[in-house]
């Protein structure tokens, strides 16, 4: 299922820029919560989730449509 996308024709540019502005969202939130451990690790934690399933839609709705074209 992987390995049977064609990763040259994924926008790998998109993915950089969700995890840079994530970043600053987080040192955003560093900085508003006086260095609140607790609620920084909350929001990383929700963003590796949230890249994750981003990911795994992605090369799912990818691989079907490669297959449509078929």
């Amino acid at each position: 299922m992987l390995f049977d996308y064609n990763f040259k024709r994924y926008n790998f540019r998109i993915l950089i820029y969700v995890i840079l502005l994530s970043g600053i969202g987080v040192m955003a939130i560093w900085s508003a919560t006086n260095q609140d451990r607790s609620m920084i690790a909350k929001q990383i934690f929700g963003i590796i989730l949230g890249l994750i399933l981003a990911i795994c839609l992605s090369l799912e709705i990818g691989r079907a449509s490669c297959r449509e074209r078929v």
